[in-house]
């Protein structure tokens, strides 16, 4: 699926996938591979995650990701009206001219963690975007009705693809202890490590 979004963006065209799953269930490690692939592949890549604290600043994850449009702008009034309005369009301005020179995949992770502004940031850009050369990837621990499920409904009903990332099986898990420590686990440590 990641692939198929790092084609489309090759070929001009934006898209969004969207991976949940529990906690330690391998969402970062998934946006991770895909940024370096993307990067192999000749993109220009973005990546920043949101956090419990940062909920508190406006574009947080985004301003990780893409601190170039914000350094205009900081130092001065944040809370003027259309002031949201027009970070929106400065990332947007700056993601454009990215993806003159390469194709451009953005990667923001623990979004259950983003503000509503940022959220509704990346609602509004994924669409504004689409027929430009930008890829988003965009994670969340799986929490039933929070905000970011909202913002992940909203772009599934606009052409998202949604990943669900699951705990790993039983047979996995042992292989995974196999290669590590060279023979099969007990069942303790079996059971522990699932």
């Amino acid at each position: 699926v990641v692939r198929d979004l790092l084609r489309c963006a090759e070929r001009g065209r934006g898209g969004v996938v969207l991976v949940e799953g529990e906690p330690g269930a391998g969402k970062s490690v998934l946006l991770r591979e895909s940024a370096g692939e993307a990067a192999g592949r000749g993109f220009s890549v973005a990546a920043g995650a949101a956090d419990r604290v940062g909920r508190a600043i406006p574009f947080f994850a985004l301003r990780a990701a893409l601190p170039e449009p914000f350094a205009a702008t900081d130092g001065g009034p944040h809370d003027l009206p259309g002031a949201p309005e027009r970070w929106v369009s400065q990332v947007r301005a700056h993601l454009e001219q990215r993806a003159e020179a390469n194709p451009v995949l953005v990667c923001l992770d623990d979004l259950q963690w983003a503000s509503p502004a940022t959220l509704a940031a990346l609602r509004t850009l994924a669409r504004e975007l689409r027929w430009q050369p930008v890829g988003w990837l965009l994670a969340r621990c799986s929490v039933a009705g929070d905000d970011a499920e909202c913002l992940f409904r909203l772009l599934e009903d606009d052409g998202a693809v949604r990943i669900t990332v699951g705990p790993l099986g039983v047979d996995a898990v042992a292989g995974l202890l196999v290669e590590a420590f060279g023979a099969p686990p007990d069942q303790g440590l079996l059971a522990l490590a699932s």
